[in-house]
């Protein structure tokens, strides 16, 4: 990413992007359901409600940014497969939900909710920022 054409840090922006974008989320349900949904919608057939808080208990939210910022260590360290690092979120809240809620099928359920939250998160703020990139880039063309 070009920072000199961004004019600010990539992830000091990425950082502020996902939470003004999670909490937008969070807080405007339609949002959600009208954007991402519109492109399942030929899957699913009908209409699903999928408010966020309905499904993921309050107290796992805090998950989302840790598993978020682990993800960005993850990217910058060359020696792990880009591949294995869904899987060591999915690993790391799995862990940190069985030993918040205890041994149960529902602390399994949590920790996928929080993972793929935070998987579909991270590609908001990566379109984006690949939005913004190329609005850029033709405004400089």
């Amino acid at each position: 990413m070009n920072t000199k054409t961004l004019g600010y840090e990539p992830s000091v922006f990425c950082l502020k992007t996902f939470f003004r974008k999670l909490n937008f989320i969070m807080n405007n349900p339609t949002f959600f359901e009208y954007f991402i949904l519109k492109k399942f919608r030929n899957l699913v057939g009908e209409k699903m409600d999928l408010n966020l808080k309905l499904y993921i208990r309050q107290d796992a939210f805090i998950l989302i940014p840790v598993l978020y910022f682990i993800g960005l260590i993850l990217k910058e360290t060359p020696f792990i497969p880009q591949w294995t690092h869904r899987w060591i979120q999915l690993s790391f809240a799995i862990f940190a939900c069985l030993l918040y809620y205890g041994f149960l099928i529902q602390s399994v359920v949590q920790a996928i909710l929080v993972t793929g939250t935070t998987m579909i998160s991270e590609d908001l703020i990566k379109n984006t920022l690949h939005g913004i990139n190329s609005a850029i880039n033709k405004k400089d063309e």
